[in-house]
């Protein structure tokens, strides 16, 4: 950590530099998007649809998969002209965006130029490809800047970011973030490929952490002395544990910045504690960098609605405050390779707070989970994962668990234990999971030996087999 504006300001210096000399372009849209902080809510609202007009407009003409939904809708955008006219066109799902794929989601003057392919994880699904252009990717890495500037991190400030990096990084990639004070570490070797780490309350080392690779990138980190650390919350419990055990010191950020998994009041608690830093969730994906984010006053995510169009939909409306439903996004800056009313696979609780900050873009109260990490109760209420994590993290006896739903009327819990756990913790466990639930819903307990990791390394702490549609809110099969 380093306050001294001499050295901030060298290290702003040295930013320009290695984007003269890499070609890159982050700082000037970076700077643009922080002044959209200042605008009020009406500016924000008219800026969004000046956008949004001006997109329907291109991918009409551009892009023969969006054609044929306005086709479908029986609408042209001159007949978009207000929110209701929008939502008449269909929803956008990954299915529909991978049997177009390219040739009818890619801009048709853009399909044969030089672009860049991204993969998501696919954490429930095959995963999705896309793409976009280097103009598109510098303006994911300056959304990204933006919020983190929300946690304290200005620009070329020195900066660790953690996760499992599945694309080869090229030289000038490598290079700018070594002029730019930024230090990538893959975790993706970090712990081995049993059981996950999902329980804050388990303070000793987990068996499938790597000592010997977490003292390095401990060592590592310290050496950088960043202001910030920002990575997936997992691997961020899992250095907070080899810190703690070890007693390792050394690394005191300012902020922490969790995202790509739920961040459950237990986890919050835990590397706040151990970190020594306020700790900030951001909530993005692959596709979209920097959805939404939580300020300084931690009063909820507020979305970036200068970049986007992010609806949350329950039984084919607008949930209301204080409901859960399904997350839609469009992103209003993406030509190459629009989204537009894409159904992006997670649960968020709308509101209509506003927050103290000053800022004046919305709020999403908080991210549930994944749609496909629900579970449906008899009479068809939905419990998502947040809720069940929120439990089981809590309890210091539990190494690992998940939650398995292959009926509608039946829910098995699987633990991973530690040897202090005894009959009475179970029978304290059931209750707990009973009254979330319901006694109309059989709940089995079965202590297991290990849990796989889920294959896209994100943590996923419910699997069923009865499919639901928030959006339409259709209980498809049980």
């Amino acid at each position: 950590m380093d306050p001294d504006p001499q050295s901030r300001s060298f290290r702003r210096t040295m930013y320009r530099a290695a984007e003269r000399l890499t070609g890159r372009r982050i700082e000037a849209t970076y700077r643009a998007l922080l002044a959209h902080d200042t605008l009020g809510a009406d500016e924000i609202r008219a800026l969004q649809w000046h956008k949004l007009k001006a997109l329907l407009e291109d991918v009409y003409s551009s892009v023969p998969f969006y054609r044929r939904r306005f086709e479908e809708a029986g609408i042209r955008p001159d007949d978009v002209r207000g929110w209701e006219d929008f939502r008449r066109l269909p929803l956008t799902s990954k299915r529909d965006i991978k049997a177009a794929y390219p040739h009818e989601v890619v801009a048709s003057d853009r399909l044969h130029t030089r672009l860049i392919e991204r993969v998501t994880t696919g954490t429930t699904d095959a995963p999705l490809r896309f793409v976009i252009d280097t103009e598109m990717f510098d303006l994911g890495v300056a959304r990204a800047l933006r919020v983190l500037d929300w946690a304290g991190s200005t620009l070329g400030d020195r900066m660790v970011q953690l996760g499992p990096i599945r694309e080869r990084r090229g030289l000038q990639h490598r290079l700018f973030a070594h002029m730019t004070q930024r230090l990538v570490l893959d975790t993706l070797a970090l712990t081995t490929s049993s059981t996950p780490l999902c329980c804050p309350a388990d303070t000793s080392v987990p068996d499938q952490i790597d000592l010997d690779r977490a003292g390095r990138y401990c060592r590592s980190i310290a050496a950088q002395r960043p202001g910030l650390i920002y990575g997936y919350v997992t691997d961020l419990l899992a250095l907070a544990a080899y810190i703690e055990h070890t007693g390792f010191t050394g690394i005191r950020p300012r902020a922490v910045v969790s995202s790509a998994e739920i961040l459950t009041d237990p986890a919050r608690r835990r590397l706040e504690t151990i970190f020594g830093a306020e700790v900030f969730d951001l909530y993005g994906a692959t596709e979209f960098p920097a959805i939404a984010c939580e300020c300084e006053v931690h009063n909820g995510l507020h979305v970036l609605s200068d970049s986007y169009v992010v609806e949350i939909i329950s039984d084919g409306r607008d949930a209301s405050p204080g409901e859960t439903g399904e997350v839609v996004i469009t992103d209003l800056d993406n030509r190459v390779m629009p989204f537009i009313r894409y159904r992006i696979g997670d649960a968020a609780r709308a509101t209509d707070r506003r927050c103290s900050c000053g800022r004046s873009f919305p709020l999403i109260d908080m991210i549930e989970g994944r749609t496909s990490e629900v579970v449906v109760a008899p009479g068809g209420r939905l419990l998502l994962a947040r809720r069940f994590a929120t439990i089981l993290q809590e309890m210091e006896d539990v190494r690992a668990f998940r939650i398995v739903q292959e009926r509608i009327d039946r829910l098995d819990v699987q633990i991973v234990t530690r040897p202090s756990w005894t009959s009475q913790h179970g029978e304290s466990l059931i209750q707990r999971i009973r009254a979330l639930v319901g006694e109309d819903m059989e709940v089995t307990l079965s202590q297991v030996p290990d849990l796989a990791v889920d294959p896209s390394r994100k943590e996923r702490y419910l699997y069923s087999s009865v499919e639901y549609d928030i959006v339409g809110g259709r209980c498809y099969r049980s």
